[in-house]
């Protein structure tokens, strides 16, 4: 019965990912199986420079990636839209002296989540977001508390509710980097919950929840692994709680 229940969730989950493979255009590229290959080449992936933290938005008419260089000591956010049956020139979002990563569209589209900070020893960083303009995206504002602390947290992802989950370093935590989710209340954050099933006692960052909140993926250095970061993905089951 278990064995079945876990196929009928897999077969749910790549329909939901093929529906929206079919409503982007990958920058010409036909989407891949189940081999990895090098994304919009020439446009995104380029020789010389590392790419990452990336973030289509719902309507997939908008995509943003990070750039960063070699010694992770400053980031920059970049943006291309989708009009006309093609793809902007991607440019860099005009932040501020601190740049930021990890970009994250809003449910509504209408703000631009994302981390700042360094990777420095010891890293700092905070959750921002910018507010849509029309010229672009607004100034950038931090999170209050309890999203943001005097701990380092950073790399968030937003469900449709407003339900936000981000990576942190707090007190309490039950490893170094530990998973937090937050629900919004009259589109405030209150409360912060530490996500203990999915977390272990290393590092647990880049969490991922989908739209609905049906599942959350996020990238662990556990024991057990094929390499340094893994990505594991837990399923949240009918009492809103996760799967190991």
């Amino acid at each position: 019965m278990k064995k079945n229940t876990l196929l009928i969730m897999v077969i749910v989950f790549a329909m939901q990912c093929n529906a929206q493979i079919n409503s982007i255009d990958y920058f010409g590229q036909v989407p891949p199986d189940s081999i990895p290959v090098k994304f919009a080449p020439g446009i995104i992936s380029k020789d010389g420079r590392y790419e990452l933290m990336t973030a289509f938005s719902s309507d997939g008419k908008e995509f943003c990636f990070t750039i960063t260089k070699r010694g992770w000591s400053h980031f920059d956010i970049w943006y291309t839209k989708y009009d006309l049956n093609k793809w902007s020139e991607p440019e860099i979002i005009p932040l501020d002296s601190s740049g930021g990563f990890g970009p994250v569209f809003s449910p509504e589209n209408n703000r631009l989540l994302f981390s700042s900070g360094h990777w420095g020893n010891p890293p700092v960083g905070f959750i921002l977001f910018c507010k849509r303009n029309q010229t672009g995206w607004g100034v950038p504002e931090k999170f209050g508390a309890p999203i943001n602390l005097e701990s380092d947290q950073w790399q968030c992802s937003i469900a449709k509710d407003g339900t936000l989950l981000f990576c942190s370093k707090r007190p309490g935590g039950k490893g170094d980097f530990d998973i937090y989710i937050s629900e919004s209340v009259n589109n405030k954050y209150k409360n912060v919950i530490n996500l203990e099933i999915l977390n272990s006692n290393e590092d647990e960052y880049s969490g991922f929840i989908a739209p609905d909140k049906s599942y959350i993926i996020f990238s662990s250095q556990r024991a057990g692994s094929y390499g340094w970061d893994d990505l594991y993905i837990s399923f949240r089951k009918k009492d809103s709680s996760w799967s190991d």
